[in-house]
């Protein structure tokens, strides 16, 4: 078990920088933004999908280990996607070392909010629906609002918005984390440079 959790813990902490290797690769900017939008689309349909087909194909346990495997790994992409995306998107005003270094220390966050997205109080049978804020810090009050607004939770169809929603929000988090970190380096840039 605590094999599985380091190993788990390695990947999630690498995935950023072997993403952020295999983009490096790609010498346009045009296609680097390709790229990174079908390893982004992957991502999604690995999470959200993989979510909803484990929910249909296994309502009352959990799911098949190569299932189950293919929504982490999906959730780790779609977070180290997410750290990237300012590296991708945005000119780079930063020097290499101030992106690796702000590309560790987003790596490091991701473990944290991993382990609330992952660890939540079990759900009875006929208990109380999951919340978005439990799981996700950042966005999960406003996707709870969102849901009460209409009036989803408790339908049907509140499981498939559930899984989708949750990779938006994971998504939407880290890309906040990200952000704030890159305005951070940007900041020291202009420092050093003024100094």
């Amino acid at each position: 078990m605590v094999y599985r959790i380091l190993l788990a813990i390695a990947v999630i902490l690498l995935s950023p920088f072997l993403l952020y290797r295999l983009f490096g690769m790609v010498v346009q900017a045009r296609s680097r933004q390709l790229v990174y939008v079908a390893v982004l689309l992957l991502a999604f349909i690995g999470t959200a999908g993989g979510s909803i087909a484990a929910g249909i194909l296994y309502p009352q346990g959990p799911s098949d280990m190569g299932l189950t495997a293919l929504i982490l790994i999906s959730y780790v992409i779609l977070s180290a996607t997410a750290l990237l995306l300012p590296y991708i998107i945005l000119n780079n005003q930063l020097s290499r070392t101030i992106r690796l270094t702000l590309l560790s220390i987003g790596s490091v966050l991701q473990i944290p909010l991993f382990f609330a997205f992952f660890v939540n109080p079990e759900l009875r049978e006929g208990g109380s629906l999951p919340f978005f804020a439990d799981r996700l810090p950042l966005p999960g009050i406003l996707f709870d609002a969102i849901a009460e607004l209409f009036g989803t939770a408790g339908e049907t169809g509140y499981g498939i918005w559930f899984a989708i929603a949750l990779s938006i929000g994971l998504f939407i988090q880290m890309v906040l984390i990200s952000l704030l970190l890159y305005l951070a380096g940007v900041i020291l840039m202009r420092e050093k440079g003024q100094g």
